[in-house]
């Protein structure tokens, strides 16, 4: 009788990337009962951060097999992670908890092990996203939900600077 997978050896098979020896299979993972289904998650939060974020985050991602790149700025998180989706649905349980449930739009997709991240980046940046701009969260304008915000535009009470990559 062949071993159990952990939920460990499953993240691991995802993490490790396609010149890596398989730790486990989709059907060791089944047999054991766990969901082994890879994920890819994108997200954004603007919004003030912990002063520990970066410690608690690396120790989130690590403790949970997590793989990709986080940004961490005073302004919010940035973060596109590889992983189990169980497990990534765990993390955004925690971040949920820490930040404030439903300030996030979390976006996932479905990853075969060829689109799993190699590695974890977690990194303190000046910008959630590079701009080139720099505005202090406090002098921030006022966040608008999608149907104020065509409103504003209806009304010509806003403008709107498009920024696009170098």
């Amino acid at each position: 009788m062949a071993p159990q997978a952990t939920m460990e050896d499953a993240s691991a098979q995802c993490s490790a990337g396609l010149d890596a020896e398989p730790q486990a299979t989709m059907e060791d993972a089944e047999r054991a009962g766990l969901d082994a289904e890879r994920a890819i998650l994108l997200f954004y939060h603007y919004g003030a951060v912990a002063s520990d974020e970066l410690t608690w985050q690396t120790e989130q991602c690590e403790r949970l097999g997590l793989k990709g790149r986080l940004r961490i700025a005073r302004e919010g998180l940035n973060g596109t992670l590889s992983g189990l989706r169980t497990a990534l649905t765990e993390y955004t349980a925690l971040v949920d908890a820490r930040v404030g449930a439903a300030l996030i739009d979390w976006k996932f997709g479905t990853a075969d092990i060829s689109q799993c991240f190699a590695e974890l980046s977690v990194r303190e940046v000046t910008e959630v996203v590079s701009l080139g701009v720099n505005v202090p969260l406090a002098e921030a304008g006022t966040h608008l939900d999608a149907a104020d915000f065509h409103a504003a535009l209806s009304d010509g009470g806003c403008v709107v600077f498009p920024f696009a990559g170098e």
